[in-house]
């Protein structure tokens, strides 16, 4: 009795089948085996729209659907992804990707190859996002390491090493430890004038600029004439002023360093600017120091997730090869062969991509 209502039942679906259109049978068998997008297809649309990839749209299933909303009906979420970049590039011909799920309806929004194709000559930009933890999670499957990004030669380093020293000048135990330091034989000149100085912005004793041999510039200017300086800015004492002569090659003694000082101690105006300590122009002498003074430099690994994963949409941000794309964090990285660099770097990434697994 079962056996012969299954048989009934199938007949009565084929018969409907049958009766329907041919173009209503896609949309059918596509609403059955639709499932959400998984993390690593949601990844997949991220890159491809940030570094304007649409290839890497090819990675996600047909199967993955957008369940409909309250403005639209269902839609693949691959052909979401070729949308995006029609519409980000305005390239329309990457619409005749786009599939349509289901059956032509008017009842709501419906992504389409025409719906796309409108879209893509608009004036407007589109994206998804995704967390922070999967950026990072699926850059380190990829083999990246946020300590060496910028071997990639793309973006500067996560972690800055000078940012790092500005850090310790200001540690009460570094300053111990310099002090302790300082006194000890076969510290170089270099070395002894970046102490001292540091020392004396921490502490605000201005004796300590007395052991910056007198030979050691900064810029132009004797560096112990500045560590007095900057004392006496930022104390406000005028009789420092006076350690710190006019210098013959100061022609006129009204710009020199010392008028310059004078004038910051007897103004009159509250001034909230405070100097530091100067940090070393060579990153080589920056990190000896901070070995000296046993200071641990930060990596990128130990900073929150957050500022990992904004490294890292940096990073895809200046792999788009439109000139529309952010180039205002470091132009120091901007030269002759940046774009040769850039072009290098988003072809190892795309292949790096191409080599993850489609599911998690």
């Amino acid at each position: 009795m079962k056996r012969g209502n299954n048989i009934g039942i199938g007949i009565g679906i084929l018969i409907i089948l049958a009766a329907l259109p041919f173009s209503a049978l896609p949309g059918i068998f596509d609403e059955i085996w639709s499932r959400r997008p998984n993390e690593h297809e949601e990844f997949y649309r991220y890159v491809a729209q940030e570094i304007d990839a649409p290839d890497l749209c090819d990675k996600i299933s047909w199967a993955a659907t957008l369940p409909e909303t309250i403005e639209s009906v269902a839609s693949f979420y691959r052909s979401a992804c070729y949308e995006t970049l029609a519409i980000n590039t305005k390239d329309a011909t990457l619409c005749s990707k786009v599939r349509r799920l289901g059956a032509i309806t008017s009842r709501k929004q419906q992504l389409s190859p025409e719906s796309c194709a409108e879209h893509a000559h608009e004036n407007f930009s589109t994206g998804i996002a995704i967390p922070d933890r999967n950026l990072i999670r699926f850059f380190s499957k990829m083999g990246y390491d946020p300590d060496a990004l910028d071997k990639e030669g793309v973006t500067p380093a996560i972690v800055s090493i000078p940012d790092n020293y500005r850090k310790m000048v200001n540690d009460k135990t570094s300053i111990e430890h310099a002090k302790t330091k300082l006194s000890q034989p076969g510290i170089g000149d270099e070395q002894v004038a970046y102490l001292a100085d540091m020392i004396a912005l921490a502490s605000g004793d201005a004796e300590w600029c007395a052991h910056i041999p007198t030979t050691f510039l900064v810029g132009k200017a004797p560096m112990r004439d500045w560590c007095y300086f900057t004392v006496a800015s930022n104390s406000r004492n005028e009789a420092l002023c006076n350690k710190v002569p006019v210098r013959p090659d100061e022609k006129d003694p009204r710009i020199s360093l010392h008028a310059s000082c004078l004038f910051q101690v007897r103004s009159p105006y509250p001034d909230t600017t405070r100097y530091s300590a100067e940090v070393p122009k060579d990153e080589t002498i920056v990190r000896a120091i901070m070995a000296l003074l046993e200071y641990p430099i930060t990596q990128a690994k130990d900073l929150p997730p957050y500022e990992t994963a904004t490294a890292y949409k940096h990073f895809l941000h200046e792999l788009n090869p439109r000139p529309t794309a952010q180039r205002r964090f470091n132009k120091n990285f901007y030269s002759a062969n940046w774009e040769e660099r850039r072009a290098a770097a988003r072809k190892r990434l795309i292949d790096r991509v191409n080599r993850l697994s489609s599911f998690p």
